[in-house]
């Protein structure tokens, strides 16, 4: 069982790396071909993960502890999940979807901060 700290900072490797990925050249090409909607939903999910990402990195590790703990299973399964989906470009929706659900769990973290 990971610790809160683990936890915590397994989350932000995720969201670095996926914003990383998201403000690549290889990304920004590839929703080119995709609609207007798919477009919107991917800058929407860009702003969620650059959010999630610097709330979590601000948060005090004592003041989001429990909470950590508290969502440890459903926290490491987005963050596994969101991996897996970041390896193939071509899922744009599905990494819009698993981008979407990580923040949602680091909003539920950090929504009495």
């Amino acid at each position: 069982m990971p610790s809160p700290s683990e936890l915590r900072a397994q989350a932000l490797r995720v969201l670095r790396g996926t914003q990383k990925q998201m403000n690549s050249a290889e990304w920004v090409l590839g929703l080119e071909d995709q609609d207007g909607a798919t477009r919107h939903a991917a800058a929407v999910a860009l702003l969620d993960v650059q959010s999630a990402k610097v709330r979590l990195e601000q948060a005090q590790l004592e003041d989001i502890r429990d909470r950590l703990s508290a969502n440890e299973a459903e926290l490491a399964g987005a963050c596994r999940d969101l991996e897996r989906a970041l390896k193939s470009l071509e899922r744009v929706r599905a990494i819009l979807d698993q981008a979407r659900r990580l923040t949602g769990v680091v909003a539920t973290v950090m929504a009495k901060i």
